[in-house]
């Protein structure tokens, strides 16, 4: 399942320690990289106020997601503002055809 999840770090995690602020963010920068490298992070982007991320992800299943939103450095920092399933395109409009036909 294809998700896009538009996240917002959290006001609480500008009241830590610079030094574990930055010990998150290196750590949430090597978390993407692995999820990116496995295929499950498809596309990520930074908010224009670079205060949240807009992503697109591909699961296996419900399992995978909540583990990886678990092992997120950033997990318990981040709000997630808004999360959809999305579809693929031409899978739709098959869909769509194969509905019309009838």
């Amino acid at each position: 399942m294809k998700t896009l999840t538009i996240t917002r770090t959290s006001a609480s995690f500008y009241t830590l320690p610079a030094d574990q602020q930055r010990q998150r963010a290196q750590g949430t920068m090597a978390y993407m990289g692995k999820c990116r490298k496995s295929g499950e992070l498809k596309d990520i982007y930074y908010t224009s106020a670079l205060k949240g991320t807009v992503g697109i992800w591909e699961h296996q299943s419900d399992e995978k997601m909540a583990r990886l939103a678990l092992e997120n450095p950033m997990w318990g920092y981040i709000d997630i503002i808004d999360f959809h399933p999305i579809y693929e395109m031409d899978a739709v409009n098959k869909g769509i055809r194969e509905f019309l036909k009838d």
